[in-house]
């Protein structure tokens, strides 16, 4: 069976069958296999199918992390088959704990500030009433140079 599952692809004909589990006997409804899969090291799947009343009612493939695999592995087949195939548990929480050390360390840049609708609409609105307010003063200033000169002319002819 081949399954695609987010950016992996899962494959029972490339992968390396690593533990099984059969629950009741051929024919039965509720009965069930799971059969346990090594795509790649650290990086193992279910492939599970059964009887229409279990809990597989259809082939389906269930990919697992290490901490769950070795899990199964040991339930199933026992702790010394399990540390076998699977690295001691010592060495899976120092590859988290590296792992999470790692991600603390990146530094993230502040967002940078994105301007709105509103915001520019604002900004735009603020800078006409400002080019307006300019008009208004140079229009007082050209309106008094010339009530000066009317002034001055009708203060001439009088």
């Amino acid at each position: 069976m081949r399954k695609k599952i987010g950016r992996k692809i899962y494959d029972t004909e490339k992968s390396k069958e690593v533990g099984k589990q059969n629950v009741s006997y051929f024919g039965d409804s509720r009965g069930f296999e799971e059969i346990m899969f090594e795509k790649a090291k650290d990086d193992y799947f279910l492939l599970v199918k059964g009887g229409h009343d279990s809990q597989y009612p259809e082939e389906d493939i269930i990919p697992l992390s290490l901490e769950d695999a070795k899990n199964w592995l040991e339930r199933i087949c026992g702790h010394e088959y399990a540390n076998e195939i699977i690295p001691t548990t010592e060495k899976v929480t120092k590859q988290t704990k590296t792992r999470k050390t790692t991600k603390s360390k990146k530094t993230t840049k502040p967002a940078a500030k994105k301007t709105t609708k509103a915001s520019a609409a604002t900004k735009t609105q603020t800078a006409a009433k400002a080019k307006t307010a300019e008009k208004a003063k140079t229009d007082e200033k050209t309106t008094t140079k010339s009530d000066a000169k009317t002034a001055r002319k009708s203060d001439n002819k009088a």
